[in-house]
């Protein structure tokens, strides 16, 4: 499975290693507050993950995945 990989610009370190998808993401977006990362990938899904922990190699389940016909190439969070 391919891998989000969220890091920290300061420390130049992975914070955040979110683990699903079968092919690769094309697109990731933060939710306005923060709490949630959303990733679309090729293999036709979206992704939305609990992006509260911030520490490497969490690995946690999606907490929604939405299908898709075809694949997903970006996405955009509305607050």
């Amino acid at each position: 499975c391919k891998t989000v990989h969220v890091w920290d610009a300061a420390s130049d370190r992975e914070v955040l290693g979110l683990r699903g998808h079968p092919d690769q993401c094309g697109s990731v977006a933060f939710s306005p507050d923060g709490y949630r990362l959303l990733s679309a990938s090729i293999d036709g899904t979206v992704r939305v993950w609990d992006a509260r922990p911030l520490r490497k190699g969490e690995g946690q389940d999606a907490l929604l995945v939405v299908r898709h016909e075809d694949e997903v190439g970006t996405l955009a969070v509305n607050p």
